[in-house]
């Protein structure tokens, strides 16, 4: 898909800035929300340029233009102000978490790794964070790291700022990924992706001087960074900050700061949403004002429908229109948007046949057995959106799901210190598209009536018994099956102990020793799974609170907490384990004939307790079960207990499609012959 909009010709970031700087140096740049308004800090876009230039100085006197710079700062108006002098002084920024006394060993280890690929010359942080991080840092192995603590450099340096010629291929600043199982990845993006990209959110937001932003998104990853902060000062706007701590202890405030406003920008992940309509109450909701709330934007993780719905409905008390949600779809490697818009009826939503889904096809279809997606949007302009199959490397057709290949001004031009990964993942081709360079996201999705939908990353897929499952609909189904258990804190994925991929799904708990049965929990969940998603679990663990594995953004690694569980690393409150369970049928490696007798005596047992039947009921091998009166739970009941004592894959439909013991109990038969994982 192609489109040709004209993209406004900017050279930098640095001339962006200083065009508001000199133009309108009185205008409201930012506020940081402190929590009280009259303590709120409040800069002009002629505070930025001076903080900005203060800092440039700064670094010029000790760095050389191209040095990467790291940037270690808590949410706040000094973190923008170093990010922006880094883009005056030429040096390439490195925006990471700040360290902290008491965080994991991962973090000091995801963050000890950033510096060493992105071979870090100074650090730019304020005096409070200095103390802490020279700290933990001072053990690091490598030169040592030179400090700069930007908050005692005077506004007075401004002044010594040395302008540079900049160029629209110039580096910005490194972008590192989440990763997974290993070290993070930082993405070049260039002042050319930036401004590009900042020109896109302008034309698909309709964003002018006039609008307002309010953030909570961490700024140090692509949505905070650039949708939450560089965007709104590409145009002018005036925006609202405020920690990503404030937000989740307290949703109301970011709501607050919305209320009342006209034409505002906000946005955030599918959870964030989801917190709001959870944890805010009606009483509360009738209290704000979102009449003004123009632009509310869904994306970095998978978009629901039901989400979305939820908090439509909910905030409408508070004057929220639906029509104002906007799905989008992004990633760092393209600077940050790809695709998102509006509908004048609201979110597009399409419903189609999970089996089918399931096979790599779309089918549209109303009914149980189904779900529904939600359109991230038409591509924004100037860029091409193909959906390939990665094997043939050839277009996909438009009722099947595939790879999203990206090509455009966004897309940046590879990984920092890895040009052999980069060529892999930024170089493609497709033979129908002779010359052009395309990114290969990983992600599997497809476009409909020029809409991107996106059904999951390609490389977390779950695939047993030839269906594709998507982790993320299983760990939703778990999450919400009971409210001890801790939304966001699920993880799906596979092992391979034998060469058969089998199911593993861990589950944070809320309150690790509110659960009293914890047997119980297990037993739910493992229902739930197999009776949403056909699938039966080979393990079901539940772990502490905060023991899944994230990135600093709030993502779930899957990767890594594999690696993690393989390992033994997590703290396991209590576990359920296929292999664990004893089997019922002592005969199952005898001749056919017995084992077949002995399916028919386990089914009747099986049947006689789910149905409360008593062991001398006249259940017979021919009685068609629903004369016995089986509706649709007891059937689940019993097909789940089948599948996990007998440790096979058995379909939601198991008792309509064989509906007598004897023809059920041939069935099973046949799958025990086939399945490596006859109970002995």
């Amino acid at each position: 898909m192609v489109s040709n909009l004209p993209i406004t010709e900017k050279t930098s970031f640095v001339d962006v800035i200083r065009h508001h700087a000199d133009n309108t140096p009185g205008r409201r740049s930012l506020t940081f929300v402190t929590g009280a308004s009259e303590l709120d800090v409040h800069w002009t876009y002629g505070d930025l340029d001076t903080r900005a230039r203060a800092i440039a100085s700064a670094l010029q006197d000790q760095c050389l233009p191209g040095d990467r710079v790291l940037l270690l700062y808590p949410p706040g108006l000094e973190y923008v102000a170093a990010f922006l002098g880094c883009q005056y002084a030429g040096v390439t920024a490195v925006p990471a978490y700040p360290p902290e006394v008491g965080r994991s060993a991962r973090s000091l280890s995801r963050l000890l790794g950033i510096i060493e690929d992105a071979q870090v010359s100074m650090v730019l942080t304020i005096s409070a964070v200095r103390a802490v991080g020279d700290s933990l840092l001072s053990q690091r192995e490598g030169p040592e790291l030179r400090w700069c603590a930007t908050d005692i450099v005077p506004d007075s340096a401004a002044a010594d700022w040395r302008p540079l010629l900049s160029t629209a291929d110039d580096l910005a600043f490194l972008q590192y990924t989440s990763g997974s199982t290993r070290a993070p990845r930082g993405v070049r993006v260039t002042q050319r992706n930036l401004v590009a990209n900042s020109e896109l959110i302008r034309h698909a937001m309709r964003h002018d001087p006039d609008c307002h932003v309010v953030t909570w998104l961490p700024p140090y990853h692509d949505m905070g960074l650039i949708g939450g902060i560089l965007q709104p000062l590409h145009v002018g706007m005036a925006c609202e900050l405020m920690s990503p701590l404030t937000f989740l202890h307290s949703p109301s405030t970011w709501l607050e700061r919305i209320s009342g406003k006209s034409r505002v920008s906000a946005g955030g992940p599918n959870f964030a949403y989801d917190l709001c309509a959870r944890k805010i109450e009606p009483l509360d909701r009738e209290r704000l004002d979102l009449s003004g709330w123009d632009v509310a934007f869904c994306g970095a993780e998978p978009v629901r429908a039901q989400t979305l719905r939820s908090f439509a409905s909910a905030f409408e008390v508070a004057g929220f229109h639906r029509q104002s949600l906007f799905p989008c779809y992004g990633m760092a490697e393209c600077t940050l948007m790809v695709s998102g818009g509006q509908r004048p009826d609201g979110p597009s939503e399409i419903r189609v046949d999970a089996d089918v889904l399931e096979q790599g096809r779309i089918s549209m279809r109303e009914g149980a057995g189904t779900r529904v997606l939600v359109g991230n949007g038409p591509v924004v302009p100037d860029h091409d959106v193909q959906v390939v199959d990665p094997q043939t490397r050839q277009p996909c057709r438009s009722d099947e799901v595939g790879e999203i290949w990206i090509s455009g001004a966004s897309v940046a031009d590879g990984y920092w210190s890895e040009p052999e990964h980069g060529v892999q993942t930024f170089g493609a081709t497709l033979p129908f598209r002779p010359g052009v360079r395309f990114l290969r996201t990983g992600d599997l999705g497809f476009l409909r009536d020029g809409e991107l939908f996106v059904t999951g990353r390609r490389r977390e897929m779950i695939i047993i018994d030839g269906r594709n499952l998507y982790p993320h609909d299983i760990e939703h189904s778990v999450a919400a099956c009971h409210p001890g258990l801790r939304p966001g804190g699920g993880v799906a994925f596979t092992v391979d102990p034998d060469g058969q991929p089998e199911l593993v799904v861990l589950q944070e708990l809320r309150h690790a020793p509110e659960i009293a049965d914890r047997d119980g929990l297990l037993t739910t969940i493992r229902s739930v799974v197999g009776a949403e998603h056909g699938v039966m679990p080979a393990v079901v663990a539940l772990v502490e609170p905060g023991a899944v594995p994230k990135t600093s953004s709030g993502k779930v690694q899957r990767m890594l907490c594999r690696a993690d569980f393989e390992r033994g690393r997590l703290a396991v409150v209590a576990q359920w384990r296929l292999a664990d369970q004893p089997t019922t049928l002592r005969a199952a490696r005898g001749p056919a004939w017995q084992r077949r007798d002995e399916l028919v005596r386990y089914l009747t047992e099986r049947i006689n307790t789910v149905l409360r039947l008593g062991n001398g009921s006249a259940l017979g091998a021919k009685t068609g079960f629903l004369e016995l009166g089986i509706d649709s739970v007891a059937a689940v009941e019993i097909r789940n207990r089948v599948q996990a004592e007998l440790g096979v894959s058995l379909p939601i439909g198991l008792l309509f499609d064989h509906p007598t013991i004897d023809a059920l109990a041939s069935y099973l038969d046949g799958v025990l012959a086939i399945s490596e994982r006859t109970p002995r």
